[in-house]
């Protein structure tokens, strides 16, 4: 099973460069010549509306980056407005200023988009940071999707020139049969390309030269890619990508975002289970790991802003590999696992709910029941380069959260059942009667 867990610089568009737009929508005014006042900023244009129609209007008219929405409005209200907007396509980002305390009213707004709930009582700096990162977040899309449309134009280049090119050039997979060959393999062997597919290699290399092709061929054995660990049966595939090249590479092999998944029959004799952990940012990477798994599991802290992040994220990508069902492919079920949770705070507790409450009925969803409690076991453990069943195997004495052990054993056993009785088998311990260091854990 697999589970997720030089050149010219890319100058950013004129339109990332332009002035930011905020829209404040209030049917007080003195509310909105406060929240002008807190907003304004070099570079800043700030438009304001005392209904709901006019703030549609202006909506519908021109680029708004962030709108700061009240959703007690005279005419049409906020939800009203952040549903025409879902229908209608407006990628402006929503900050909820309410009076409304109620958790509901934070849920409502989360499910339909907004970027961030706030409550009107608030610290004024409250408003001001939304509204910030707001912001910060419009101008990163901004950039990604810059970079992303000189990335899609590089690739087709790159494939136009491989088409091209006067040299051979192919892709085998782990057996050693071809998945693409240019078409100039039938100028200087005689072969079609489509002859060629899913025959192995060796149908085009002379016996002379047999040899030396079985070399290169074998590079990809895994004992050459492969570290050893200190506990029997845990092994790691180290990243070597430290200059940030594989995205690129990707987009230019012509199985693209499924590399990964032809690469993993190469080690499915060997393992059970192959953990991928991968960054949180959206990248050519990530949805090859997502396409390559059976599972994905997603940390998500309790707050409703990492709610959001999740469902504009992850979510999202979920949606946008979905095509690939056309190809036999089907996106992994996704799982979350609230992460952080601080033991005594009704507070977390509440927001916990509300994300279960808010993701209940997305389909492909689940929250875990299993929850990590934001203890000191885990950052000593990755300090200490220790699984953190092996650091704290015992609930330590006054404390209300379960020992890390205990934490691990359940999230294991609710993602694998059908391992249970193998996790009830670990004790962290290193003495006689536990798994050692050097035995399986």
């Amino acid at each position: 099973m697999n589970m997720i867990f030089g050149g010219e610089a890319m100058v950013p568009s004129a339109a990332t460069m332009a002035p930011q737009r905020i829209l404040i929508v209030d049917d007080e005014p003195l509310f909105r010549r406060a929240y002008r006042s807190l907003l304004s900023s070099n570079g800043r244009i700030i438009e304001e509306s005392g209904t709901g129609r006019d703030a549609i209007l202006r909506l519908d008219q021109r680029d708004i980056d962030v709108v700061v929405l009240d959703l007690m409005l005279p005419d049409i209200g906020g939800v009203e407005i952040m549903e025409w907007m879902v229908r209608n396509q407006i990628a402006t980002s929503v900050i909820v200023f309410s009076a409304d305390e109620s958790i509901d009213s934070a849920i409502h707004a989360l499910r339909r988009g907004a970027f961030e709930f706030i409550r009107k009582n608030c610290d004024p700096d409250d408003l001001i940071q939304a509204v910030e990162r707001a912001l910060h977040r419009r101008r990163m899309e901004a950039e990604h999707a810059f970079m992303t449309t000189q990335l899609e134009q590089s690739e087709r280049l790159h494939r136009f020139l491989v088409e091209q090119s006067p040299d051979l050039i192919y892709t085998v997979d782990n057996r050693g049969h071809f998945v693409f060959i240019n078409p100039r393999v039938e100028t200087l062997l005689g072969f079609k390309p489509e002859e060629l597919i899913d025959q192995h290699y060796s149908v085009i290399v002379h016996e002379d030269d047999m040899e030396r092709a079985h070399y290169a061929f074998n590079e990809r054995r895994i004992e050459q890619l492969v570290s050893r660990t200190a506990i029997a049966g845990l092994d790691l595939v180290l990243s070597n990508d430290d200059r940030g090249e594989l995205n690129t590479l990707l987009l230019h092999a012509p199985d693209g975002r499924l590399r990964l998944r032809h690469l993993l029959p190469v080690f499915r004799t060997h393992y059970d289970l192959l953990l991928i952990d991968t960054q949180g940012a959206r990248s050519v990477l990530l949805e090859m790991a997502v396409l390559a798994s059976d599972l994905a599991l997603s940390p998500v802290t309790p707050e409703i802003l990492a709610a959001r992040e999740l469902r504009r994220g992850t979510l999202q990508l979920i949606e946008d590999i979905a095509p690939y069902r056309h190809l036999g492919i089907e996106p992994p079920p996704l799982h979350l696992l609230i992460n952080r949770v601080h033991p005594v705070s009704s507070n977390a507790r509440l927001i916990q709910q509300a994300l279960r409450q808010v993701f209940q009925e997305q389909p492909g969803v689940r929250v875990l029941d299993t929850d990590v409690p934001a203890i000191e076991a885990y950052p000593r453990a990755a300090t200490r380069g220790l699984p953190v069943h092996r650091v704290e195997y015992r609930q330590p004495a006054g404390r209300t959260a379960p020992a890390a052990l205990e934490t691990m054993r359940a999230l294991a056993g609710e993602l694998f059942p059908a391992w249970q009785e193998r996790f009830a088998l670990v004790t962290g311990r290193g003495d006689a009667g536990g798994a050692g260091h050097g035995q399986r854990t």
